[in-house]
């Protein structure tokens, strides 16, 4: 008697009363199906769950194109040296695009005020970057990744 009230609980739970198998073995084949059928539909749920929300909450740099669109909204750490001025300089003349920037002494110093949240993001020449990133952070897991194409090409 106290089995088939378990039974009759889990079924209600699993939303499988309509169903009434005679024997145990048909009432356990049952249930496992009423739980896979609750795992699938928790899983779906919360992958759809999570695809919607994520794309919705990302709001950071995969471009240039993203600075250039959010200017007020993105600091760029930039190291002291006259060809990054000239760059920017260029696109205040040419475009109109004005840009919130701290000026530091070194690469190192641009990237270590990435690292620590003061700056969005840094910009500099592609190899060194490229080189610099794989010394440093291709083994710690680390967020920071060269995005976006090459822009203002040379050569």
């Amino acid at each position: 008697m106290i089995y088939t009230g378990i039974y009759y609980a889990c079924s209600a739970f699993l939303g499988i009363l309509d169903k009434d198998p005679k024997t145990w073995a048909g009432k356990l084949i049952l249930l496992a199906h009423g739980w896979f059928v609750l795992i699938v539909m928790a899983s779906y749920t919360a992958n759809l769950a999570a695809f919607l929300t994520a794309s919705l909450s990302y709001s950071g740099i995969s471009s240039w194109a993203d600075i250039v669109a959010g200017q007020d909204r993105f600091v760029l750490g930039v190291p002291n040296s006259r060809t990054h001025f000239a760059f920017l300089d260029a696109q205040g003349v040419l475009y109109g695009h004005n840009y919130t920037f701290n000026v530091t002494s070194t690469w190192e110093d641009a990237l270590a005020l990435l690292r620590e949240g003061r700056v969005d993001a840094v910009f500099h020449d592609q190899a060194l970057i490229q080189n610099y990133l794989a010394d440093n952070f291709a083994t710690r897991g680390c967020e920071m990744a060269e995005t976006g194409k090459l822009f203002y090409q040379f050569g």
